[in-house]
């Protein structure tokens, strides 16, 4: 078993079914979010997008520039439902942590100048019972956009991944394997 704390973080929670698990979950900070169509790779719990398949050859890419000869999905060939809410749950345990405790307190203070704060704190207190666990603490909702054409995106895949290595590592210089 690996001990980078990305791959425990993914080992863990990918049972739960919310697809795969990234230990980071947003953008660098000024890099654009990510979109449906991106294609990438994943480096140490964060998905880098390499280009996005729904984009021509005259629109931009995440990295400058798509594979030689991209052909793009359409996406009008797509099914796709979402943007939606798809984790409700606040708190996603993998199977060895178990929620031991929640506790909570609030506290008001009031001034003569009709003025008020109100603080209200919540704690969770976990316990890992094997050698290695993960929990995700979510807050707003998890959101989902999928593509429903799963047979579309394989098709496609199949007729280009060829030209995708050329992009990234012989154009891009990525070595990724």
């Amino acid at each position: 078993m690996t001990t980078a704390p990305w791959d425990i973080y993914a080992d863990q929670l990918t049972h739960l079914g919310y697809g795969y698990p990234l230990w980071i979950p947003d953008p660098a900070p000024g890099a654009p979010s990510v979109e449906i169509g991106d294609v990438g790779w994943i480096n140490e719990g964060e998905f880098l997008p390499l280009f996005n398949a729904f984009r021509g050859e005259n629109e931009a890419q995440p990295r400058g520039a798509g594979p030689v000869d991209h052909v793009p999905l359409l996406l009008r060939d797509c099914t796709i439902v979402g943007p939606r809410d798809k984790i409700s749950q606040p708190v996603l345990c993998s199977r060895s942590i178990q929620k031991v405790d929640v506790s909570g307190e609030i506290s008001a203070t009031a001034s003569y100048s009709a003025s008020a704060n109100v603080s209200c704190a919540v704690n969770f207190h976990f316990e890992c019972t094997a050698e290695a666990g993960a929990l995700l603490v979510l807050g707003p909702t998890g959101r989902t956009q999928d593509i429903l054409s799963k047979q579309r995106i394989m098709n496609y895949m199949d007729a280009h991944f060829d030209r995708w290595p050329e992009l990234a590592n012989d154009r891009l210089g990525l070595g990724l394997k």
